[in-house]
């Protein structure tokens, strides 16, 4: 009796070292699984900004542009306004 007893434990020993590694395994397939997929949004987030950087940069420099434009009319009225000695303050 003791012999099948021992016998039993052990296999059920085995068996449960044999599911703890196909459990490992297996979170392991999964971790590996979620970190590629994490890593190939983080690649597709990076596309994304890299084709909005034109835009981007079109658009802050029609800002500075304009911004340049206002400077220049501002200090061209002030030069205009000198030069007929009326000092407008616009």
């Amino acid at each position: 009796m003791s012999v099948s007893c021992k016998r039993r434990d052990r296999q059920s020993t085995h068996h449960q070292a044999h599911l703890s590694r196909r459990y490992l395994s297996e979170m392991t397939e999964i971790n590996t699984r979620m970190i590629f997929r994490n890593f190939i949004y983080f690649l597709s987030f990076l596309c994304f900004l890299f084709l909005l950087l034109p835009f981007v940069v079109i658009a802050l420099s029609k800002k500075k542009n304009t911004i340049l434009v206002l400077s220049y009319v501002k200090s061209s009225q002030v030069r205009l306004s000198k030069s007929t000695n009326t000092y407008d303050t616009k």
